[in-house]
């Protein structure tokens, strides 16, 4: 039997809460979030991206999990001191998006930092990080990725 999106996502809130066990390869364990990180996970929500400062590997994980379920782009950066990490992923499996829409995220990850490039494009080309984007200019970065992502994909056909 499988879950509708609502009983997806009141699971995942009841998880980030500590109120659940995640099945894991040895058991059951905790992704517990604390205060910080359910602040950073209602503000995710907000923004359809993902802003921490530090690992905090549940809350990743859970904004992950909350992605999936919800069929929205993957959209996380990580804060240092100067400079920032973003990743971008396309997580719904039935959605692909264009050429035209590939080459814009091209054009704007490379526009957001004279460092560096992005690193490459994961499978099919659904995914993209940029490990070098200045923290003053991440957030708008994040924006424009979900608005290329939004209005530059297309469903996948399907193969019989």
């Amino acid at each position: 039997m499988d879950l509708t999106t609502a009983e997806k996502l009141l699971a995942l809130e009841r998880i980030a809460r500590g109120q659940m066990l995640v099945s894991s390869g040895r058991g059951l364990r905790s992704l517990r979030i604390n205060r910080a990180e359910l602040r950073a996970f209602e503000q995710a929500k907000k923004t359809g991206y993902l802003v921490r400062r530090g690992e905090m590997p549940s809350l990743y994980q859970i904004w992950w999990y909350w992605c999936q379920a919800t069929k929205q782009p993957f959209v996380a950066i990580k804060c240092r001191r100067r400079r920032a990490f973003i990743e971008f992923e396309l997580v719904d499996p039935a959605a692909e998006i264009t050429k035209e829409g590939l080459a814009l995220m091209d054009e704007t990850l490379r526009a957001h930092s004279s460092v560096s490039g992005p690193v490459g494009y994961g499978t099919g080309a659904r995914a993209c990080a940029h490990p070098n984007v200045r923290v003053e200019i991440v957030e708008d970065l994040a924006m424009d990725l979900l608005r290329i992502a939004r209005d530059q994909s297309h469903p996948v056909p399907v193969a019989w």
